[in-house]
């Protein structure tokens, strides 16, 4: 039920944000950023398919999200991108259906913007509704599956908040500090970060091939 709820908010965000491109922001040119303000500007300019830009443009870029931040983070972004290009096909219509004109431009941008941010709303709010223990599971998940570290996990207590936390201790490369520290961000936004110098780090540990590197 838990699930069904959850791919369900999402599906919903997604229409709601396809209905108000469609009816709001495409017809009248106004950009709204992202890969679905490029699709119009695109579309203006070189008479290109938005969907078919849309499409595209969000398959490359969850090929570099693969690469650079690993399957776990990008597995969270793949039913909005593939979803959204066909929701808005399969919403394109909708001017037929409901008349928006005679409006003013700032009323339409207004309302567009609001449905907009409730459709995102839901995506969004499905990544980071979950508690402190599952996204511990989702950190550890993220450094020992995808980037191949180990981890040591102590429960902490905070100072100020006396709340207890988890408290995740890694040892990784140079190479992938950006890597971890944004796929951390994406996880959880809020998580407290603290980077320091290692001089040498020794572990038997066979089963993780990145410990064979250092």
């Amino acid at each position: 039920m838990r699930i069904i709820r959850k791919y369900g908010s999402v599906i919903l965000g997604i229409l709601l944000v396809s209905i108000s491109y469609n009816l709001f922001f495409s017809p009248y040119h106004l950009d709204t950023g992202g890969i679905s303000g490029l699709a119009i500007v695109v579309q203006n300019l070189f008479l290109i398919s938005d969907t078919s830009f849309m499409l595209v443009t969000n398959i490359l870029l969850l090929i570099l999200s693969y690469i650079v931040l690993g399957k776990e983070l990008t597995k969270n972004s793949l039913l909005g991108s593939i979803l959204f290009p066909f929701f808005v096909q399969f919403t394109s219509k909708i001017s037929n259906i409901i008349n928006i004109e005679g409006l003013e431009i700032l009323i339409i941008a207004i309302v567009g913007g609001t449905i907009s941010g409730i459709g995102y709303g839901l995506l969004f709010k499905n990544n980071f509704t979950s508690g402190g223990s599952k996204k511990t599971k989702e950190i550890k998940k993220y450094l020992t599956k995808d980037l191949m570290y180990d981890v040591t996990i102590f429960e902490s207590t905070g100072g100020f908040s006396n709340q207890k936390k988890d408290l995740i201790l890694c040892s990784i490369k140079t190479s992938d500090y950006y890597k971890v520290s944004t796929g951390l961000k994406l996880i959880d936004k809020d998580a407290f970060i603290t980077i320091t110098e290692n001089y040498e780090s020794m572990n038997e540990n066979k089963m993780v091939p990145n410990l064979k590197e250092k």
